[in-house]
């Protein structure tokens, strides 16, 4: 049963696909997408001022780009996956910063810690290659300010669980966040894990699962709840909620079995997840049935959620990113 009134999506078209992703600005009045196309565009949200659309940043060659929109509200982290490029780009529009490279083919997932001062990413050697360090894949960390990179080892302990995995693909890091006490998150391949990152330190939080293979994480803005997503090689998805302070996670499976994307609403509490079939869910995070947002024709590679919690961003393969 289809409603017959009320609004639906809005439609921005422009992006190009393949895998574009979507993220709002804290301040809720611009939206950004890039995707494979290396083009990061700024589409303006306010219905009151007549706003032209900005191109902020145009990455050749860039297979499977990622993003994130720093806190401050000033500037926009760009990776890519083909040779490990990393840019800073200024919402005003100004001249992008191209950041140190680590020596690593592969970068994603990146974000901007709260005050903007560093940034980080997962750092990694592709599939099929050789690694070129002793120690595997790691965590790249820049200072923001002079552009400079460190790396972090996520290897796991002697005591800490390590999960089989295809050697080149060890301790792969497929997700990082900062928390607001600019501490930062990672997962993967070597779990959920928090660094200290004034000694370079962590503390394994959640263990990899034998089945994982990617995990991508959707954090709240109180610093407590994340949403997991783990995958394995055949596109079959586990969803999780994992309380940070309690300590506690449980499995989300109102969401189905076939998530690509993942985010939370700004209080912890609303999960909005994009998956393979081209539907937009959004549920409570105990397990409620979700609403069914459809419209996109092919798998959703993106979801945002506004920072008032009242709207929702999609970006799919189909070449569409929707408002819902």
């Amino acid at each position: 049963i289809w409603p017959l009134g009320g609004r639906r999506a809005r439609i921005l078209r422009g992006q190009a696909p393949r895998f574009v992703e979507v993220a709002f600005t804290p301040d809720g009045k611009w939206l950004a997408s890039f995707s494979t196309e290396g083009v990061l565009r700024l589409w303006p949200l306010s219905p009151t001022v007549a706003l032209e659309k900005r191109i902020l940043v145009r990455e050749e060659d860039a297979f499977w780009p990622t993003m994130a929109v720093g806190p401050e509200g000033r500037r926009i982290l760009v990776v890519t996956r083909s040779d490990g490029r990393a840019v800073l780009a200024p919402l005003d529009g100004g001249a992008p910063q191209t950041l140190k490279r680590p020596q690593v083919p592969w970068l994603e997932s990146p974000a901007i810690s709260r005050d903007g001062r560093v940034g980080a990413a997962g750092a990694r050697m592709p599939a099929g290659r050789t690694p070129v360090r002793p120690e595997g894949n790691l965590i790249a960390v820049w200072d923001l300010r002079s552009g400079d990179v460190r790396m972090l080892d996520p290897r796991p302990k002697e005591n800490e669980k390590r999960c089989p995995s295809d050697p080149k693909m060890d301790n792969a890091v497929f997700d990082v966040e900062f928390t607001s006490d600019g501490r930062l998150l990672s997962a993967g391949w070597s779990g959920l894990r928090l660094w200290n990152l004034d000694d370079g330190s962590n503390t394994l939080l959640r263990p990899c699962t034998n089945a994982s293979l990617f995990t991508y994480l959707g954090g709240s803005r109180e610093d407590r709840y994340l949403l997991l997503e783990l995958s394995d090689s055949q596109r079959t998805s586990i969803l999780s909620f994992h309380d940070l302070r309690a300590g506690i996670s449980r499995h989300v499976t109102s969401h189905g079995s076939t998530v690509s994307s993942v985010a939370l609403d700004p209080k912890g509490e609303i999960a909005v997840t994009g998956s393979f079939d081209g539907l937009v869910r959004v549920g409570g995070v105990d397990d409620d049935e979700p609403h069914l947002l459809y419209g996109h024709a092919l798998q959703v590679t993106g979801v945002a959620v506004s920072p008032d919690g009242q709207w929702i961003a999609s970006g799919s393969n189909d070449g569409t990113i929707r408002l819902w």
